[in-house]
């Protein structure tokens, strides 16, 4: 068995990678965050809503976690924003749209109310 060394070459190419995926991790958290706070509810009410923990929301707002694809998709149909807007920052669809047209009609200290397919229902309770 041979040993690969590792070159200089290498490790730069993978501490550039490494950046740009923190990059991109804190870029999607930011989004998350502000969908969520202009929707005016807590990482706690977030969590209830998606049946998930609080832990999770602040990880990926924080930018420490890349969110995974089936949170995700449930956080963008909850909320009214597409997977292009919270991973690429992209307002390219009508839904989209219509979330940026809303942030842009807010008030300072006014949010969003939370649509009504986004409230909990009484099924998904945890015991």
């Amino acid at each position: 068995m041979t040993k690969e060394k590792t070159t200089t070459s290498e490790a730069g190419s993978r501490a550039r990678w490494t950046a740009v995926e923190e990059t991109v991790r804190k870029d999607i958290g930011q989004r998350i965050r502000q969908v969520r706070e202009l929707a005016g509810i807590t990482q706690l009410e977030l969590s209830e809503i998606l049946g998930t923990t609080q832990a999770k929301w602040s990880k990926y707002e924080l930018g420490m976690n890349m969110p995974d694809p089936m949170s995700m998709i449930e956080f963008c149909a909850k909320f009214g924003v597409t997977l292009d807007y919270i991973y690429r920052g992209l307002v390219s669809s009508r839904c989209s749209r219509e979330m940026v047209s809303r942030l842009g009609e807010l008030e300072p200290g006014q949010s969003l109310k939370i649509p009504r397919r986004a409230r909990r229902s009484p099924n998904t309770e945890r015991g």
